[in-house]
Parts: C-alpha cells; sequence; structure tokens
C-alpha cells in the first residue's frame, strides 16, 4: 500500500501589520503569550485567540516563515509534514487578505505524491485566493477535460466500440 503525500510552498508580499497578525496567530498555536505579539499593533488579543482557535486542528501542519517588517515584507506558508490539505492555507490566506484590506488575487500550485509506482500517484493542483472567496482545483479535474479535448470524434458514419 502506498503512502500519499501532498506539497506546497507559496510566498506572498503583505503589509507590515500582516506580518506580525500571522506571528502572533503562529505564536498563539504554539502556546506562546499573545501580549508582545500585539503591542504596537492595531489588533487585540481576543482577535488573534479566535482566529487561532479555528486555525487550530489544522495549523499544525503548516510552517510560517516572515520576513520583514516593512513595505518588503513576505509571508511564506508550507506543508510541512505532507499531509496537509491546501484548502486550509486558502482559508488562511483569506483571513489575512480579509483583515489587511489585500486586494490582490493570490495563488499556488501543490503536489501530490506517492512513495510507491501507483496510477494515481502523482498529481497536483492550483488554489487561487482572494478577499472574497477562493477556490481549488485539482489536476485530475483538469486531467478529464484534455483528455475530451484531445479526442477525435468518431467520423461519420463509423460505429464507436
Amino acid at each position: 500500500m502506498a503512502n500519499y503525500y501532498r506539497k506546497f510552498s507559496a510566498t506572498f508580499a503583505v503589509p507590515p501589520g500582516a506580518v506580525a497578525f500571522a506571528k502572533a496567530v503562529q505564536a498563539s498555536n504554539s502556546g506562546f503569550d499573545l501580549a508582545e505579539y500585539v503591542e504596537d499593533t492595531d489588533f487585540t488579543v481576543e482577535e488573534i485567540e479566535a482566529l487561532a482557535s479555528e486555525a487550530q486542528d489544522w495549523f499544525p501542519n503548516y510552517s510560517l516563515a516572515l520576513k520583514g517588517e516593512d513595505d518588503d515584507a513576505l509571508l511564506s506558508i508550507r506543508d510541512d509534514n505532507g499531509d496537509g490539505d491546501p484548502t486550509y492555507a486558502a482559508w488562511f490566506l483569506q483571513r489575512i487578505q480579509q483583515r489587511f484590506d489585500i486586494d490582490e488575487t493570490w495563488s499556488f500550485e501543490y503536489a501530490n505524491t506517492a512513495d510507491k509506482p501507483v496510477s494515481d500517484g502523482f498529481g497536483g493542483g492550483v488554489v487561487a485566493v482572494h478577499r472574497t472567496g477562493y477556490e481549488v482545483e485539482d489536476s485530475s479535474e483538469r486531467r478529464a477535460d484534455l483528455e475530451k479535448r484531445v479526442t477525435p470524434a468518431p467520423a461519420a458514419g463509423d460505429m464507436a466500440p
């Protein structure tokens, strides 16, 4: 029996406050005192704890890398274990976009792999996130559409098998 893995890593430019916000959520999920993370910000411990509470079941599967505190701030999110669902990452990124009024569409790809040769052992998909919604599309859905487009229609008079 094969073990299946889903991996992704994505980096986005964010406003300076979003880095502090993500650090606070990460700290809350790690059990740290949030007082130092919300000092000199416009968000509250309660706001962070509410988001962290919603995310607590899936958040341990992800790592955040946070760089910068000015206009060049970057937020990276990745799946460390290979067992995460990119839908949860989309949900978290959407919350950041909503909180900081980011009106960009962010997207990233993910890969599905298996540790043994199996017919469905490789694939992936794409995630698109906007503050108004997000979509996750698996490549297997696109594969069926592509196969239909490249398969020639039977010629007139030919009988299909």
